[in-house]
């Protein structure tokens, strides 16, 4: 997890320096404003269910229960898909309100409504590596974290040369 930690943040940094190279110290700001309203809406649309998934998850692996780990599994996914669909809905609906919010003007509403899309596929995220980590695949879950934020950049870099 340590290794897996570290070269997120590497790549997290090379994501970065391009961003500044080139969308300049404006595309940067720009950049951390969506982060930071990003973070701040899957946070209150996510509810903290990661986090008390991984523990129900845990329990019901470390007891062997099969029934009442699928039943857990299940019940996650669904709870994260309802809030992962309300979160989209909301945070496109809100999106101008969101905008002025975090940018000060209304002008980010298209990039807020954009937006909502990721919120939905973070929250869904959420449950799937809550049941990783659950089961204790650690394994798995620095992969899937190291494959994500490689896909995540190269994503970023695409967008940055394209717009």
């Amino acid at each position: 997890m340590g290794a897996s930690a570290g070269l997120t943040m590497l790549m997290s940094m090379v994501r970065v320096k391009l961003a500044a190279v080139m969308i300049g110290a404006v595309g940067v700001g720009m950049m951390s404003g969506y982060n930071a309203l990003f973070a701040a809406v899957v946070t209150l649309f996510g509810l903290g269910v990661q986090t008390s998934a991984v523990r129900e998850i845990a329990m019901a692996h470390s007891f062997g229960h099969r029934k009442g780990l699928a039943a857990t599994v299940l019940a996650t996914k669904r709870l994260c898909w309802i809030l992962a669909c309300v979160g989209l809905v909301l945070t496109a609906l809100l999106s101008t309100s969101l905008s002025e919010w975090a940018f000060g003007d209304s002008s980010h509403a298209s990039g807020v409504a954009v937006l909502s899309v990721v919120v939905l596929l973070n929250i869904v995220n959420n449950a799937y590596s809550a049941t990783i980590q659950g089961v204790r695949q650690i394994g798995d879950l620095a992969r899937a974290n190291v494959w994500g934020a490689a896909g995540g950049t190269l994503v970023s870099v695409y967008c940055f040369w394209k717009w």
